[in-house]
């Protein structure tokens, strides 16, 4: 495919759902089949999945083609993802409740986050004659792959080709959401399961997790573009998260589909760029960092909500103070989002 970029929100990327691989490649097809249409993605419009986008993409011959999108079809139309919301009351401003992806920056009275559970797609069939999945996404979906302008995750279905597992798309999913800070914060147990498809009693002894889940998935995202390691978080003798770290493979040498020194148009970097970490991802902020930063204050607290107590009541300055221990230590540095974006913006 020409243009084969798939853009995600961080919502739907750190979602739990247990697609297989096939079901997870024909999402990532239809994502950019919905992109090459000249209309606005609703849950009436018809996206049509060939054999031949399949061949192309992921190297098989036609008739497994047609064997794997037929019985991922079948399935996906019981499929669901779970994500979580947050639900404002508004009981002080006598406004009607509202649902977002962020969390607020203080949990008001009746206010509450959800777990929602969302379906993929609202009808999907395959055709007999021409070996085509048929499909129209859900308008649970919709809002997650379309339009995006902030908090969202981009790659390119091409450097997923060679995975042979379904954990393997999720870790490296989580991997890009973290591309340009090259290391994830830490993610609970429960979280990483869910987020990697593990169900629910599967693989629940933590040496099966690990050689069944994590350790494959590793193996296999580290044969691309970024080396990934793991690791542990402990309470105690007992493990409660894992947090993942990444470089870009230089043994790799994969040939890009695109020159690289093109500025790509959805964070308006070469690939050159993106390729080498600022320093302030492997020292910590300096002060004169940090100030700059304090320039857009309020933004980069709003932006970073998810590290506060939901009982949280002071205000930014306070907020902010005791976070400038972590920016300056490059261990915490690269959990804070907008950094990056802070640090480049004319004041």
């Amino acid at each position: 495919m020409a243009n084969d970029l798939i853009v995600k929100s961080n919502t739907l990327i750190n979602a739990s759902h247990s697609l297989s691989l096939a079901e997870q490649r024909l999402i990532g097809l239809a994502i950019i089949k919905a992109r090459e249409i000249k209309m606005p993605l609703t849950d009436k419009v018809m996206l049509e999945v060939r054999a031949n986008d399949y061949v192309e993409m992921f190297s098989v011959d036609k008739a497994t083609a047609y064997q794997i999108l037929r019985e991922a079809s079948e399935r996906l139309f019981d499929r669901h993802f779970e994500y979580e919301v947050f639900i404002l009351a508004n009981l002080n401003n006598n406004k009607p409740a509202e649902i977002t992806n962020l969390p607020p920056k203080v949990m008001g009275e009746g206010d509450d986050n959800v777990k929602l559970k969302g379906r993929w797609v609202e009808k999907v069939g395959y055709g007999q004659s021409e070996g085509g999945v048929y499909i129209q996404f859900a308008s649970d979906i919709i809002p997650f792959i379309t339009d995006l302008k902030a908090y969202f995750t981009k790659y390119y279905l091409s450097q997923t080709v060679e995975f042979t597992s379904s954990y393997a798309n999720r870790l490296f999913e989580i991997v890009m959401q973290w591309q340009s800070i090259g290391k994830t914060p830490t993610i609970s147990l429960e979280e990483l399961r869910g987020r990697l498809g593990v169900e629910e009693g599967q693989y629940s002894d933590m040496h099966n997790f690990k050689k069944r889940v994590l350790d494959i998935a590793v193996e296999q995202v580290s044969r691309g573009d970024h080396i990934v390691t793991y690791e542990q978080h402990k309470k105690g003798r007992t493990i409660i998260g894992f947090s993942f770290s990444f470089n870009l493979n230089k043994r790799k040498g994969k040939a890009s589909q695109r020159d690289s020194d093109t500025i790509d148009w959805v964070n308006g970097q070469t690939d050159n760029e993106r390729g080498n970490f600022p320093s302030w991802q492997t020292k910590g902020l300096s002060d004169a960092q940090i100030r700059k930063i304090a320039f857009n204050l309020r933004e980069f607290v709003d932006a970073n909500t998810s590290k506060m107590s939901p009982s949280e009541r002071r205000g930014y300055t306070a907020v902010f103070e005791d976070w400038k221990p972590l920016l300056k230590d490059s261990k915490t540095v690269g959990t804070f989002n907008m950094v990056q974006e802070l640090l480049d913006r004319q004041q």
